[in-house]
C-alpha cells in the first residue's frame, strides 16, 4: 500500500510528462522523451550557473587549503535553493491536496498518507538541493585534492542535505497552514512572508561577489565565525572533505531532525487537512444590491480566484513585485546609475547608450514575462468548469475577461516602472512612449498567447492546483516563448546592427507586437471559443 501511495504522489508531481492534460490519455513514448529531454536541459543551464559560483569560490579557496569553508558556503546556499525551489509546494501538497478527505476517509493509516506525500517534499528537496551540491562536488573533484572517502562523502551528502532541506520545508509549510487556519486574508498573509524570504534570498544573490570579495580577504575570521555560530554547516564542510567525525555528527543531527520533524507533523496532519479556514459567520444585513455588468462579475470573479489563492500569485504573479522594485531601487540609487551610465557613454560605443529605451521595454518585458496569470485559469475551472460554461454570458466574454486580469493586473506596475525609471534615466518623451507601448504590447501578447496554450492544452483533472500552476508544460512553454521574443526584441537591434534610430527600431516593433495581438485576439474570439466550447 505504501508502495502505491508514493508511486502515485510522484505520478502526480511528473504527471504532465507522461498524460495529456487535456484528453487524460498517455503520451507517446517519443514525446515524453522529448519533455524530459526539456526538462534536463533546464537542470544543466542550471547546474551550470551554480558550477560558475563554485569556481569562483574554488578558485581561491582550495589553493588555501579551505576545501571546508568552501562547501560550507556551497552547502549553505544548496540549503536555501533547495528550500526556495520545494517550499512552494509543501502547503498545497501536503494539506490542501484535493485528494486528502478521500484518502482519508479509507481504510489506510493516515501516517502511511503523510509519509507519501513527505516522500514527494523529499523528492523535490533533493532535486533542487542537488542543481547547487552537485557542480560544487564536481569542481572540487577535477581542481581539488579529494580522498576516496571524501568522494564517497560528497556523494552521499547529496542525499543528506536533502532530509535537512526536508526538513526546512515542511516545518514552513506546516506554519503556513497553521497560519492559514486562522486568518481570513490568509493569502496575502502568505504571498507577504514568501516576498519577504525572496527578498532576503535575492539580496544575497546581488551581494554575492562583495561577500566572495570580503571571504577572501578575511577567510580565517570567516571560518571562526562559522564553527561559533553556525556550527551545524561548519560540520557540514569538514564531512563533504572527507573527514569522519563530522560527517557522523551531520547526518546524525539531520535525521534526529527529519524524525522530530515526522514526528510533529504527524501528530497535526489529519487536524490541519480536515479543519475548515476560520471565516466569520454571515450575519444578514438588508441592503441594496448594486447590478454589475456582466464583464465586470467575470472580472471581479477571476480577481478573487487569483487573490484567494497564494500559490496561484506567488507563481504567476510574482513578476509584480520585480516590476515594483525596479523603479524603487532606480530612485535609491540614481546618482550611482547617472554616474554609470555617464561612464559607459564615453567608453561604450553610441549605439549601447542609446538603447536605454530598448533595455527599459526588453527589461520590463523580461519582468512581464514571468507571470503567468492567464495560462492556467482555464485548467484552474476543474470539474467546475460546467458552472461556467451554464453562465448566460457569451464564450468569447468569459475568454476575454480571462485575459483582462493578466494585462490589468501586469499594467499597472508596468506603467508605474517604464514612466518612473525613463525619468530617472532622462530618457526623452518619445522613448519613453515607445518603452511603454512595446512593454504594455508584449503584456497583452502574453497574455493571449498563454490563454491560448490554455485553452488549447487545459488539465481539468488535476489532484492539487500546483499541476496546472506550476507542473504544467503550458506555464514552462509560454516562458519559453516570452524569454525568446524579448532576447528578438532587444538582441536583434545589435545584431542586425541596424543603420536607422533605435526609436525607429522601437516603432518597428509595436507594428510587429500589435499585429500578433490582433492575430491572437481573433484567434481566441473564433477556435478559442470553439475548443473551450467543446471541453
Amino acid at each position: 500500500m505504501l508502495k502505491t501511495l508514493i508511486k502515485k504522489q510522484y505520478m502526480e508531481l511528473f504527471r504532465s510528462y507522461f498524460v495529456n492534460q487535456k484528453t487524460g490519455q498517455p503520451r507517446s513514448h517519443g514525446k515524453v522523451i522529448g519533455m524530459f529531454v526539456l526538462f534536463g536541459f533546464l537542470m544543466v543551464f542550471s547546474s551550470a550557473m551554480f558550477f560558475l559560483v563554485a569556481a569562483g569560490l574554488g578558485s581561491s579557496l582550495l589553493e588555501m587549503g579551505l576545501g571546508w569553508l568552501y562547501f560550507t558556503i556551497l552547502g549553505m546556499l544548496a540549503v536555501l535553493f533547495g528550500t526556495f525551489g520545494s517550499v512552494f509546494n509543501t502547503y498545497a501538497g501536503l494539506y490542501r491536496a484535493k485528494d486528502n478527505d478521500l484518502l482519508i476517509s479509507m481504510p489506510i493509516p493516515p501516517g502511511r498518507i503523510l509519509f507519501a506525500r513527505v516522500s514527494g517534499v523529499y523528492g523535490l528537496s533533493l532535486l533542487y538541493s542537488a542543481l547547487v551540491w552537485v557542480p560544487a562536488c564536481i569542481y572540487y573533484w577535477a581542481f581539488g585534492s579529494p580522498s576516496v572517502i571524501a568522494v564517497v562523502f560528497d556523494v552521499l551528502l547529496i542525499f543528506v542535505i536533502a532530509f535537512f532541506v526536508s526538513v526546512l520545508t515542511c516545518l514552513l509549510g506546516w506554519v503556513v497552514a497553521l497560519i492559514a487556519g486562522k486568518l481570513k486574508n490568509k493569502s496575502f498573509v502568505v504571498v507577504l512572508i514568501t516576498l519577504v524570504f525572496l527578498g532576503l534570498y535575492y539580496f544575497v544573490c546581488f551581494k554575492m561577489s562583495d561577500f566572495m570579495t570580503s571571504l577572501i580577504a578575511n577567510a580565517d575570521a570567516v571560518g571562526n565565525t562559522m564553527k561559533n555560530w553556525f556550527n551545524f554547516l561548519y560540520q557540514l564542510g569538514h564531512a563533504a572533505v572527507g573527514e569522519v567525525v563530522p560527517m557522523l555528527i551531520f547526518t546524525v543531527i539531520t535525521f534526529a531532525l527529519a524524525a522530530i520533524c515526522y514526528y510533529v507533523l504527524s501528530r497535526t496532519f489529519i487536524r490541519i487537512a480536515t479543519a475548515k479556514t476560520s471565516e466569520k459567520k454571515a450575519v444578514y444585513v438588508e441592503k441594496t444590491a448594486k447590478q454589475k455588468g456582466v464583464r465586470k462579475a467575470l472580472f471581479m470573479r477571476e480577481l478573487k480566484h487569483f487573490t484567494s489563492n497564494p500559490t496561484y500569485m506567488l507563481n504567476c504573479g510574482l513578476g509584480v513585485a520585480f516590476m515594483i522594485a525596479v523603479p524603487v531601487l532606480l530612485f535609491i540609487n540614481r546618482t550611482k546609475v547617472l554616474m554609470i551610465i555617464a561612464m559607459l557613454s564615453e567608453e561604450m560605443p553610441g549605439n549601447v547608450m542609446t538603447a536605454l529605451p530598448l533595455f527599459l521595454a526588453g527589461a520590463m518585458a523580461l519582468m512581464a514575462g514571468l507571470n503567468m496569470i492567464s495560462t492556467p485559469s482555464v485548467s484552474l475551472e476543474g470539474k467546475s468548469l460546467w458552472i461556467l460554461r451554464s453562465l448566460p454570458v457569451r464564450t468569447s466574454t468569459v475568454l476575454e475577461e480571462k485575459a483582462n486580469l493578466h494585462f490589468t493586473i501586469n499594467e499597472i506596475p508596468i506603467i508605474l516602472a517604464v514612466v518612473v525609471s525613463g525619468v530617472i534615466l532622462k530618457l526623452d518623451a518619445v522613448s519613453i512612449i515607445l518603452a511603454l507601448l512595446i512593454a504594455t504590447l508584449y503584456n497583452l501578447f502574453i497574455a493571449l498567447f498563454g490563454l491560448m496554450m490554455g485553452v488549447s492544452r487545459p488539465n481539468l483533472i488535476w489532484t492539487t492546483e500546483m499541476q496546472p500552476i506550476k507542473q504544467s508544460t503550458n506555464v514552462l512553454l509560454v516562458m519559453l516563448v516570452g524569454w525568446v521574443m524579448t532576447a528578438a526584441i532587444v538582441g536583434l537591434y545589435f545584431l542586425l546592427k541596424v543603420p536607422f534610430s533605435v526609436n525607429i527600431y522601437c516603432t518597428i516593433w509595436v507594428v510587429l507586437l500589435a499585429v500578433m495581438d490582433l492575430l491572437l485576439l481573433k484567434w481566441m474570439r473564433t477556435v478559442g471559443v470553439r475548443k473551450l466550447e467543446e471541453l
